[in-house]
């Protein structure tokens, strides 16, 4: 289990609230109606292992980590699949990882990816299909993957919406998927999400949340 970051808290944020937010788990989940700052506390951590000098509307913020040295990765948008490994390092059960992840979400729909030459193509009825026929869903599963399984390692990664759009079946792999890959590329994941089909079998990866709403 990889812990980088353990708790953050601040105090009269927004003039409303006292809150802690306690992280247990290489991946961890921010969760709760929409307007409590879930996405607030990710720019917390963002800019506090930066040593980004923000100025939060809050009496004061802190972040408990469990080493001075933290890199925080940025996730980005995979532009180009058919040469998205150069330049990359990666090896076989990388791409064994990424392509059987990617492709048991296209199997409704008859897609698969396969790797070829700097990167993959991919194919539906055995012929190439363009990129830019697919959707933005497919486009977020291969970029989010593909940044997970070939780019990120032994770091922190905070993701804001994660799953929400997704069709419900999609969903329900998620957390499992990136559980997978955090494991093995010693990786600590905070995400925020809204979406029940997405946590619903991963209520135990929940950030620990301590909320006083200050009247």
């Amino acid at each position: 289990m990889t812990i980088f970051v353990k708790n953050v808290k601040a105090t009269n944020l927004f003039g409303m609230y006292n809150i802690s937010w306690n992280f247990n788990h290489s991946v961890s989940i921010i969760n709760g109606p929409n307007g409590c700052v879930k996405s607030t506390a990710l720019k917390i951590i963002d800019d506090t292992v930066n040593d980004i000098n923000s100025t939060f509307p809050a009496d004061s913020v802190s972040v408990e980590t469990a080493s001075d040295n933290i890199k925080v990765f940025d996730l980005c948008f995979v532009p180009n699949l058919a040469e998205c490994l150069k330049g990359v390092e990666h090896c076989a059960d990388q791409i064994n990882m990424f392509t059987t992840m990617i492709n048991e979400m296209f199997e409704v729909t008859k897609k698969h990816i396969e790797p070829k030459d700097l990167g993959f193509v991919v194919m539906q009825k055995d012929k190439e299909l363009n990129q830019a026929w697919l959707s933005p869903s497919e486009m977020y599963f291969i970029s989010l993957f593909f940044n997970l399984i070939f780019k990120a390692e032994n770091c922190l990664v905070l993701i804001d919406n994660l799953g929400d759009g997704l069709h419900v079946n999609w969903q329900e792999v998620l957390i499992d998927n990136i559980n997978d890959i955090a494991e093995i590329k010693g990786l600590q994941v905070i995400a925020v999400s809204h979406s029940v089909s997405t946590i619903a079998d991963h209520t135990d990866q929940i950030a620990e949340m301590d909320i006083e709403v200050i009247k």
